[in-house]
């Protein structure tokens, strides 16, 4: 019996057993080709591809290539290094239509697949990233579920590493990661109306700029990290009651919500700010009654921004900085603000405009506050004579003793800080000898005017 004969009765019998079930075909590697296909003899023992089954990839790693139309139901990695490609732009990976289709990497491997992944799953079926190794998807993937709007992509264990802006699939898939497991974004993609909950779970970003996701905390205990230098924008409410969850790395996480005071799913989560910086822009969070989840920014990590943050009180612990605005801005807190001794709140003034000229914070509750209030200009503004800054408002204050650094001014000015204790407002003043010179002479003047009129009175008499 010839081997291309062997081969079609095996991939006959294989093709009647996954009418049942889909069946495991485990690749070989080394050959001549390293075709995925239905026609080379690159699996089991010499035979092609069976459509719908399950691939294993282990002996050593390699780059895999995509040829004609494979679909498959899961794929497990069983070795380091393997590349799922598509050299020729001749091939098309498709999930399996029916069931839950998962992607294995095992313990300390990682596999790349960029090959476009495309399908459409029935209703309830789901795509589930498996094992503690890492997947990377770097590929604009299509698929999709007949049950859109539903959480259908789970990220189990491990990391799984996206590099493109469709890697999670079409618009509108949701996905979700579970306790123990980790998201990835790299090379500063945008995934637009695609949701991701962290439950319990990792968020990472790395140092690349100009990124946004729309991520919910959904557990206890997740973690968004951004790596120094990067920048993370999330799109949308962090819905959710009760959770907590912390930011880290040393890059910044800018927080939005797109229907401000409005939504009752929006986040009510606890939040630390354990390193980098977290910034509110546009407006955030809901008014409530009751519930007064915290802001916490801890030693080394900043908070501020633009805009509204509702419900939260926010904590300044020692060594950390508020920073309102960016560039110049205004920050409103609905609720509670507390500076602590060793916190720093940096005012930046670059004209006279309250929110665009310069920074301000207005806390709608109390303030409590203390540390150092850093004032600097920017953009070569030099304030004028009568020049006036409110820099904070608070529904009561608590004065725990603070101190204010302020920048020199030019030509004879000064700051007048006797209404910042009492009103939060810095107003720019003659100097004291330049005042004293101003008063001698409007009293010269006056002097000069008196004998003046002196002399003309003289001059009447004489007449």
């Amino acid at each position: 019996m010839t081997t291309s004969r062997r081969a079609g009765i095996l991939a006959m019998a294989l093709c009647a057993a996954g009418a049942a079930r889909a069946a495991d075909q485990t690749w070989i590697d080394g050959n001549a080709n390293n075709d995925w296909s239905t026609a080379a003899p690159n699996w089991d023992a010499g035979v092609a591809w069976v459509n719908s089954n399950s691939a294993i990839f282990g002996g050593t790693g390699e780059t895999v290539d995509v040829d004609g139309t494979v679909v498959f139901s899961n794929i497990t990695f069983n070795a380091d290094g393997y590349t799922i490609g598509d050299a020729g732009a001749d091939g098309a990976l498709n999930f399996v239509s029916n069931g839950t289709s998962r992607i294995t990497v095992g313990a300390g491997l990682s596999a790349e697949i960029s090959e476009s992944i495309g399908g459409r799953k029935g209703t309830g079926h789901q795509f589930r990233k498996a094992g503690d190794g890492t997947l990377v998807l770097s590929a604009p993937n299509s698929f999709s579920f007949a049950s859109s709007g539903s959480l259908n992509i789970y990220v189990d264990a491990g990391k799984l590493v996206v590099r493109n802006n469709a890697a999670l699939g079409a618009a509108g898939n949701w996905s979700q990661v579970l306790p123990g497991a980790t998201l990835r974004i790299e090379n500063g993609i945008d995934l637009g109306n695609r949701y991701v909950q962290i439950n319990g779970a990792r968020l990472e970003a790395d140092s690349s700029t100009n990124r946004g996701v729309r991520f919910q905390i959904t557990g206890n205990n997740s973690v968004v990290d951004v790596a120094d230098g990067g920048l993370l924008e999330n799109l949308s409410a962090l819905s959710g009651s009760g959770y907590t969850w912390s930011k880290t790395g040393g890059g910044t996480l800018l927080l939005q919500d797109p229907t401000p005071n409005s939504n009752p799913a929006h986040t009510y989560s606890n939040t630390t700010i354990a390193a980098g910086t977290l910034k509110i822009t546009n407006s955030f969070g809901k008014d409530h009654a009751t519930l007064r989840p915290t802001m916490l920014a801890s030693n080394g990590a900043t908070f501020g921004g633009a805009g509204t943050l509702h419900q939260y009180n926010v904590t300044m612990l020692d060594g950390s900085t508020l920073d309102p605005g960016f560039s110049a801005g205004l920050l409103t807190l609905r609720e509670n603000l507390t500076l602590n001794n060793g916190t720093t709140s940096l005012f930046e003034i670059g004209g006279t405009g309250r929110g665009s000229g310069y920074d301000a914070v207005v806390v709608s509750n109390a303030l409590f506050l203390d540390g150092e209030i850093i004032v600097s200009l920017i953009n070569g503004y030099s304030p004028a004579y009568g020049d006036t800054f409110d820099l904070l408002d608070w529904g009561t204050l608590t004065d725990n003793g603070y101190s204010l650094t302020l920048p020199g001014l030019d030509g004879g000015l000064s700051w007048d800080q006797s209404q910042f204790g009492s009103a939060g407002t810095l107003l720019v003043i003659p100097e004291p000898p330049a005042l004293s010179l101003v008063l001698v002479g409007l009293a010269a003047m006056a002097i000069g005017r008196h004998r003046r009129g002196a002399r003309t009175s003289g001059r009447e008499r004489m007449r």
